[in-house]
């Protein structure tokens, strides 16, 4: 199974997105795959695929035990635009490098890197929440443009383990754990 801890998205931040989106649309690309706004996180530690039901056991107790050592925040959500920067596969909601957040990825994994199938991160943590699947076949991320937005917060006072399903309709995310921050 694949696994990722993440900080879900909040109906309020949804809908204050959506409205911020729909004002960009004109400027937007139209071949963009929108991700329905349940399926909007913050990814804070991408575990990977080939997990065993155990070992996800496994890791939901370390994430229920949770980060209550860790306080709550706010971090600031400041402009959407494509993801990764160099060539985009994703219109996303961006932070500027923010030392809480990598505070909070630092301590994801500093929690889970004794489980087994926990590896070290790969690459530098970029936070983002993904919006839209960028069509890279027809250019798409050529025409995406940052565009600021305004008074956007992500409240981060809890992380999930959460397990990728992939149906029919698309991938759907099934929450396994929650731990909160104090």
């Amino acid at each position: 199974m694949r696994l990722f801890v993440a900080v879900p998205v909040t109906e309020p931040l949804q809908k204050q997105l959506k409205d911020q989106l729909a004002a960009l649309r004109p400027q937007l690309p139209d071949h963009l795959c929108w991700i329905p706004p349940q399926n909007w996180h913050l990814t804070v530690y991408f575990l990977g695929d080939g997990f065993r039901p155990e070992q996800a056991t496994a890791l939901a107790q370390i994430i229920e035990q949770g980060f209550a050592h860790l306080s709550a925040f706010a971090a600031p959500l400041v402009r959407i635009g494509g993801f990764p920067a160099h060539k985009p596969v994703v219109l996303a909601g961006l932070f500027e490098r923010n030392l809480m957040l990598q505070a909070l990825h630092d301590e994801v994994y500093q929690a889970l890197k004794g489980c087994e199938g926990v590896k070290k991160p790969q690459n530098r943590f970029m936070p983002h929440i993904s919006l839209a699947r960028i069509d890279r076949q027809k250019n798409s991320w050529q025409k995406i443009r940052e565009a600021p937005i305004e008074d956007l917060w992500l409240p981060v006072d809890e992380v999930v383990l959460y397990r990728s399903c992939f149906t029919a309709e698309g991938v759907r995310y099934q929450s396994l754990a929650r731990g909160r921050l104090a």
